[in-house]
This record gives C-alpha cells, structure tokens and sequence, in this order.
C-alpha cells in the first residue's frame, strides 16, 4: 500500500539487494546525468512517476522514487552505503520514506553481517491428533 503499486517477490528482493524495482528495459526513460550517477525518470507514466539514480560506476541504485501525484503519495528508497561481501555489493544501509499526505512513515535498515547461500532448515513436528499426508 505505501508504493502505490503491487510487490511480488522480485520487487522486494530487487529492493533490499540494491536493484532498481522496476525492470528498466520494460519502459522508455529519460537520462540525466549528474554528480552524483545516472537518473532515469519514466517517460510515460503519469500515473505512476518512477525516478531511479544508478551510481556511474556499478549501476547499482543509490535511490528510487515511486509517487503518485494525483493522491499525494510518494516512497523514497536511497542507499547511503554498500558493503562488500564475497566480491559483491549489497547495500549495508536503506531508508525508506514514504508519504501518505500528511502521514509520514520512515524505515531505517541497517545490515551488519551478511551470509548467503548457506544450508538452512525449518525443523517442525506433527502435533498430536494430527496424521501426516504426503503431496507428490
């Protein structure tokens, strides 16, 4: 509900590892160059303003902005530091800001290890009075 638009799991996957949300190669969108890397506003889409800022060098998003004007609703993501792990780049922090008219809402993430691809396991027990079925 604060994006305004439906998440699956490769929009918040792309969020939380650094990546724009949307697909770039699926719309037109205008390049301005600036200091800071390269912004990409959606050329066609008035109901759903997107704004991404991909840094110059390793085009991942430093942020995004997704708004809907005509409700005064908007959501900023920026990434204000990335972190090495095992050769890649994953944001060590993101801040999510969105308004809803004169609500605000603010998430600070903070990431101070990361491990992937590691075995894990959900272990779990039948209850009692319950009979275990198998889905081929």
């Amino acid at each position: 509900d604060l994006l305004g638009t439906p998440l699956d799991f490769q929009k918040v996957q792309n969020l939380l590892l650094g990546q724009t949300i949307y697909d770039l190669r699926d719309e037109r969108y205008r390049l301005t160059e600036s200091t800071r890397g390269y912004q990409l506003e959606a050329v066609n889409n008035e109901f759903l303003k997107r704004m991404f800022l991909l840094d110059a060098g390793n085009f991942k998003a430093l942020a995004q902005q997704l708004g809907q004007p005509r409700e005064n609703r908007s959501v900023t993501v920026t990434y204000p530091q990335y972190q090495k792990v095992e050769g890649q780049l994953f944001p060590q922090q993101i801040q999510i800001l969105a308004n809803d008219g004169a609500e605000n809402t603010r998430i600070d993430m903070t990431f101070r290890g990361i491990e992937f691809n590691v075995p894990v396991s959900f272990p779990f027990s039948i209850p009692s009075g319950y009979e275990e079925i198998t889905i081929e």
